[in-house]
């Protein structure tokens, strides 16, 4: 496998055109009078080969080529990276890539995508608990979560999740608008920032069992593509979120975790005429902008390359 044509777009994009090697900088198109030649490549933090440099079990295949894993590079430290892995560390690698941010102001597809991404007025404390323990920041989180509440109580309760969240450095995938749902691994924390539909959202609904047509749920849907997150009401901690959820849609920002994949005889049961569902656990669902800043916000998209060089060289080659 190797990374998508789209995909080293957006990691050309995110270096501005440039090695992403600190104190580089060398330009990854070179232009020779009407003729641009893409020199650069593209660089593996972590590599999906058991033999290739700073290769890990423990890191899902699913977000290998992912542009959170991968690094733009000049040809000689691309070799360079790969060829002493012992001296370049995943750590110091993830440290080059967030420094890349920093210099050149792009917005990271993968950053803590957690934290500052939304705030937080649906939270399934539960397995966001079990998911801090695992980080070693479980005892950052509230032990109780407050239903449908107010004032202090629900600003002191959303400023404890946030700080738990600000400091788990999590692996996220960010779906976008080209990424087709079936694409979106099982068992992998997914982002996503878009309108959503909603149904059977009250606040005395009965929590997330029995068939799913009647349990509360949100749902985004794409080309006959479904996924479906069943919601439990009590996780609801906000008179806003329960409302916009209660109109049947709303504009939010989240992260969930793909469970099941229902069969083609599930799916006829149905009868949604749908080519694939997908049911998700959210972890964390609310608004993708401050209270003071309403505006829309849609669902992420590739940038088309950098400043249309790199992104041009890639489509010629």
């Amino acid at each position: 496998m190797a990374p998508s044509r789209a995909v080293e777009k957006i990691v050309i994009s995110e270096a501005a055109g440039l090695c992403s090697m600190a104190g580089c900088g060398v330009p990854l198109v070179v232009v020779r009078g009407s003729e641009k030649t893409f020199i650069g490549e593209v660089a593996h933090i972590v590599s999906g080969r058991p033999t290739g440099p700073r290769f890990s079990t423990d890191y899902p295949s699913a977000l290998v080529d992912h542009e959170s894993n991968l690094l733009a590079l000049c040809p000689n430290h691309h070799s360079e990276i790969d060829k002493l892995a012992s001296a370049w560390t995943v750590t110091q690698l993830r440290e080059m890539k967030a420094a890349l941010y920093h210099r050149t102001g792009r917005v990271p597809a993968q950053v803590r995508p957690l934290s500052g991404a939304l705030i937080a007025t649906y939270v399934n404390l539960p397995r966001l608990t079990a998911l801090a323990v695992s980080h070693g920041k479980g005892a950052l989180l509230p032990t109780e979560a407050p239903s449908l509440a107010r004032g202090e109580v629900l600003i002191g309760y959303l400023a404890k999740v946030e700080e738990a969240l600000s400091e788990m450095s999590l692996d996220v995938l960010t779906l976008t608008k080209s990424m087709p749902f079936s694409h979106v691994p099982d068992g992998v924390l997914t982002s996503f920032r878009r309108g959503v539909r909603a149904a059977n959202v009250a606040p005395h609904a009965s929590a997330a069992s029995g068939p799913l047509s009647q349990r509360p749920q949100v749902y985004i849907q794409r080309d006959k593509y479904r996924i479906t997150m069943p919601l439990d009401v009590r996780f609801i901690c906000s008179q806003t979120l329960m409302g916009d959820l209660g109109t049947g849609a709303a504009t939010l920002a989240g992260v969930f975790l793909v469970k099941h994949r229902l069969t083609a005889e599930e799916r006829r049961a149905e009868g949604l005429g749908l080519r694939g569902h997908l049911l998700a656990t959210p972890l964390v669902l609310g608004s993708p902008y401050g209270p003071m800043d309403r505006r829309h916000v849609a669902e992420p998209s590739e940038p088309s390359g950098w400043e249309g060089l790199a992104a041009a060289q890639l489509d010629d080659r």
